[in-house]
């Protein structure tokens, strides 16, 4: 176990320490534009157990009360996400085909597609999986 005052095995200053814990904190950006029965939704920051409830919200809403039937999650901006945020991509995929909507994870780079690949859920998102710009990775 690490002990007090270290991040990652590393004694660190009170001061970074607390930097650390604000950046594990940060909230995440979410912009929603939707246009018709379209929307996107562009994360940036952090997609943790901390903020996975504000995007669930802010998807959901869009299919349930929006009438959304083609949505984009656009991941540019997304520096982290863990496996709470990836269950809330779970939850809106399946809320997606439940209404019969379409969902598309775009600019996802490979961290995120690394989380999605080791925890064998490749085949549930399938091509709704587009890689960012210039990312050398084939896709599936």
């Amino acid at each position: 176990m690490a002990a007090k005052g270290a991040i990652h095995g590393r004694r660190v200053s009170p001061l970074q320490n607390r930097m650390h814990l604000e950046r594990l904190k940060a909230p995440m950006k979410i912009e929603v534009d939707k246009i018709d029965e379209d929307a996107v939704i562009r994360l940036s920051g952090r997609l943790d157990m901390n903020t996975s409830p504000d995007f669930r919200k802010a998807a959901l809403t869009l299919y349930t009360k929006g009438k959304c039937k083609k949505l984009t999650i656009d991941f540019v901006n997304v520096s982290y996400i863990d496996t709470s945020g990836l269950a809330t991509l779970l939850e809106i995929l399946v809320t997606a085909k439940e209404r019969c909507a379409h969902l598309t994870l775009s600019g996802v780079n490979e961290k995120v597609r690394y989380l999605i690949d080791v925890n064998g859920l490749t085949g549930f998102f399938g091509p709704r999986i587009l890689p960012l710009r210039g990312c050398t990775r084939d896709r599936d």
